[in-house]
This record gives C-alpha cells, structure tokens and sequence, in this order.
C-alpha cells in the first residue's frame, strides 16, 4: 500500500482502507476517549512516534509569546508591594 504525504499535518499516511470501516459516531464520549487513549498507548509505545511540524511551529510561537510576556512582569514580591501602595 503506498503511503500519501499529507502537508497539513506533515506526516506520511497510508490511505484509508475502504474495508475497513467503523463507525464512531455510535460509541459515547467516554468509550471514544477510551478508544483514543488505546490508540495513543499503542501509537507511542516504541517511542518512533514523532510529533507533526506544525507542533514544533505553535510551541516556538507559545514560547515567543511567553518570553515577550515575561519581560512585562514582575516578581511575586515586588507585585504584592505595588498592591500595598495602591491600596494605602
């Protein structure tokens, strides 16, 4: 079976089965879950499993974010001080 590249996610991906076919849309939100969570067991039990570029991409900009942020705040200390002023 050859696989696809898909670029949205930037995985390779074999193209879906039409034999197999099951049907979700009947199980209740804890079962899908459970499902979801077997699957993630067995998907990164090897630990070969890498996670899609974009992830990279939206932790770096999170990361950005949070420095750019962190630059604007203060310590605990000096904040509960400023508080005391502005409530005198």
């Amino acid at each position: 079976m050859a696989k696809e590249f898909d670029p949205r996610l930037g995985l390779w991906e074999y193209p879906v089965v039409e034999e197999v076919v099951f049907e979700t849309q009947s199980l209740s939100k804890l079962q899908k879950i459970a499902l979801m969570e077997r699957l993630w067991d067995e998907l990164s039990a090897d630990g070969s499993l890498e996670p899609p570029l974009w992830h990279r991409e939206v932790i770096e900009s999170r990361s950005e974010e949070w420095d750019e942020r962190e630059s604007l705040g203060q310590d605990w200390e000096a904040a509960k001080e400023e508080l005391r002023r502005d409530l005198r």
